[in-house]
């Protein structure tokens, strides 16, 4: 995040490319015959650790890219293409992948075909991608310089509120990853998790009503956070749980488009209900030719009334059936049982010569 905005747009989407290109060409090598079978799985390692260090700069991005690049009325746009280009590509090599590998042997082949498009995407961050900025920049907020992050986060509530929501939701998604992996209750922690993000929403969006209340604002966003986080590993194994013996990564794959498309309409519903105010003591940036500023009130309305909506049917309705675990119970209960039978002696059959049949 830093390096995009103090270093540039173009930097970061570069060192994204190369590292992803690196990577790439890395996993290769772990396929070489040159390469000791005992290093083979280091040098995947050091591959993937190369691309994963890639994703922050090429997630971070498309805001960046659609803010700097884009007029007003096309960065919700701009932002949903860039932004689904990751679970698309991640799509397409799950279908891919088991097309290519039908056996152990055809693993290198699919990791050189998968490395076509990192370098494709070097090549075209390298000659493609020639400036950070446009030279006139489109809207105002784009010819603007942007504040350093903490220096922001000092002076600005929305930083402190939005940096707080992300710590305390940090920690909400470990607890809940957690507790899950204890108790097996998926569908209690995503009914529990849900309901009480819904709650916090439309706690945050009373208190946005209202001005001079810093502290509820902050804390209704940390709980919000909370919630919010914990959600996310609850639903990515419940998905996996639900689809099984779809491969996880489709159905973790499949759940990123959907949120990612669902993001996408409440976007576009919620600019439909910005409401043009002037509002006392703004001190909004963004503000039209009579001062007049974006009010998105009834935006914050409509978000909570979709939750309330969707937590509704979500605790009514959802009865997941955990067919991985039934798997794992019934493969464990065969184990066990044909143990305790191999392990059943015979009784001892007395000798005929014994006195007992004499």
């Amino acid at each position: 995040m830093w390096i995009l905005d103090v270093l540039g747009l173009r930097t970061g989407i570069l060192l994204g490319a190369w590292l992803n290109g690196i990577g790439a060409v890395v996993r290769i090598l772990s396929g070489m015959e040159f390469v000791p079978s005992n290093f083979r799985f280091l040098v995947v390692v050091i591959g993937q650790t190369l691309a994963a260090l890639a994703q922050p700069f090429l997630l971070c991005a498309p805001t960046k890219l659609a803010g700097v690049w884009f007029g007003a009325n096309e960065r919700g746009t701009a932002n949903m293409i860039a932004s689904l280009s990751n679970p698309v590509g991640v799509m397409i090599a799950n279908v891919l992948a088991p097309v290519f590998v039908t056996k152990k042997s055809n693993i290198p082949q699919m990791l050189k075909y998968f490395s076509i498009p990192a370098l494709l995407g070097i090549a075209m961050a390298t000659l493609g991608v020639c400036s950070s900025t446009p030279p006139t920049p489109p809207t105002a907020s784009a010819e603007a310089k942007s504040e350093p992050f903490f220096l922001g986060l000092r002076k600005k509530l929305a930083g402190i509120a939005g940096a707080v929501l992300i710590a305390v939701g940090l920690a909400g998604g470990a607890v809940s990853g957690i507790y899950i992996d204890k108790t097996k209750k998926f569908e209690e922690a995503a009914k529990m998790s849900f309901g009480c993000a819904t709650i916090s929403c439309c706690v945050v969006t009373i208190v946005t009503s209202f001005s001079g209340l810093p502290v509820l604002l902050i804390s209704s966003c940390g709980l919000f956070g909370f919630f919010a986080f914990a959600l996310m590993p609850v639903c990515l194994e419940v998905g996996v749980e639900c689809t099984y013996p779809v491969a996880e990564a489709t159905s973790a794959g499949l759940q990123w488009m959907a949120g990612q498309a669902t993001g996408i309409v409440f976007i576009l519903i919620c600019q439909v209900l910005e409401v043009p105010r002037k509002l006392k003591d703004s001190k909004c940036l963004k503000k039209t030719s009579d001062g007049r500023v974006a009010d998105f009130k009834f935006a914050m309305y409509f978000m909570s009334a979709a939750a309330v909506a969707m937590a509704i049917l979500l605790i009514c309705t959802f009865k997941p059936t955990y067919k991985r675990l039934e798997m794992e119970r019934k493969k464990e209960a065969t184990r066990i049982l044909s143990t305790e039978t191999s392990q059943q002696r015979l009784p001892d059959i007395p000798d005929s010569s014994s006195d007992i049949f004499r």
